[in-house]
């Protein structure tokens, strides 16, 4: 599960690599699906990984505000929950239909720019430090 704050730069790092059909200079469409009110929004990842055949790494910026630039990872996303997918693409587009294939799914969840979430244990084991959290 993917987890972002509003008013924050979050590093999402995503093996795509071994599913692409293109090899070189594949461009990544992202589709959020807000899991309250049915609403998509798609914008543009840019892949700043060094070794895109092992891992991508993205950076996606959530405004907070109407403030979007689309085509470069920032976008505004309502708090909540949403399943996102991952498209290839071989040109800067918005449209899913345009994509070349699916290449990454899975849930997300956009917090609050003050959350901290709940620690319900906490204890130590072998000299390390425990944390479960939701």
């Amino acid at each position: 599960m993917l987890h972002f704050n509003q008013s924050a730069t979050t590093t999402v790092t995503l093996t795509l690599g071994d599913k692409v059909s293109i090899d070189d200079n594949s461009i990544y469409l992202f589709d959020f699906l807000n899991l309250e009110n049915n609403r998509d929004y798609c914008f543009i990842g840019i892949d700043s990984s060094t070794a895109q055949t092992f891992y991508n790494t993205f950076s996606i910026t959530l405004t907070g505000t109407s403030y979007q630039n689309l085509t470069a990872g920032t976008v505004h996303l309502d708090n909540g929950q949403y399943n996102y997918y991952v498209y290839e693409q071989t040109g800067y587009t918005l449209d899913v239909s345009a994509s070349t294939k699916l290449v990454e799914s899975g849930m997300a969840r956009v917090w609050p720019v003050d959350y901290l979430p709940k620690t319900y244990y906490s204890g130590q084991t072998l000299n390390k430090t425990i944390n479960y959290q939701i």
